[in-house]
């Protein structure tokens, strides 16, 4: 049963961004325009702050050559892109107010919020743990790249990871 809640979120955001005119060329997921098809992201509310995590070369998530940044989530353009939306300690907002995106990062449970963009941009997005405060770690920017700027981003990332690894 709770699959198929979690099936219609998905289904409910992306009619939502599809019909919302106001989003600057994203939209909806549509079929990927790379042999890699979509890509997931997780955005975790955490500390007051956004963590966003991505997978390494092996493709899974919680291995030792996860990518790890704060706040701003890249992601490459003519790709469907999965966000992964959860908290591991309080109720957090996400929103992009461009997109028509108002959504909630829950502790223990996961929405998923899909985007697909044509071109390269910025887009920004605000986020708050309900406490009535602004924290700027939760106030970022979907950064929207081509596929080849993107995987060179993704593997600076991997060997900054590595370097910080190693040195614990």
């Amino acid at each position: 049963m709770a699959n198929t809640a979690h099936r219609q979120w998905v289904v409910t955001i992306a009619v939502m961004l599809a019909t919302h005119l106001g989003c600057n060329d994203v939209s909806a997921p549509r079929e990927s325009m790379t042999e890699s098809g979509p890509l997931t992201v997780r955005l975790t509310g955490g500390d007051l702050a956004w963590h966003v995590q991505y997978t390494g070369p092996d493709g899974e998530f919680e291995t030792a050559d996860d990518v790890h940044v704060q706040r701003d989530i890249y992601c490459p353009a003519g790709r469907s892109v999965r966000i992964e939306l959860t908290s591991d300690d309080l109720l957090y907002t996400f929103a992009v107010e461009e997109c028509g995106i108002n959504e909630l990062a829950v502790p223990g449970q996961v929405f998923v919020v899909e985007v697909y963009a044509k071109q390269p941009q910025r887009i920004s997005f605000a986020g708050d743990q309900l406490c009535g405060f602004a924290h700027e770690e939760l106030f970022g920017q979907i950064v929207i790249q081509s596929e080849s700027e993107f995987q060179d981003w993704l593997r600076r990332h991997v060997v900054e990871n590595n370097r910080t690894s190693l040195r614990l």
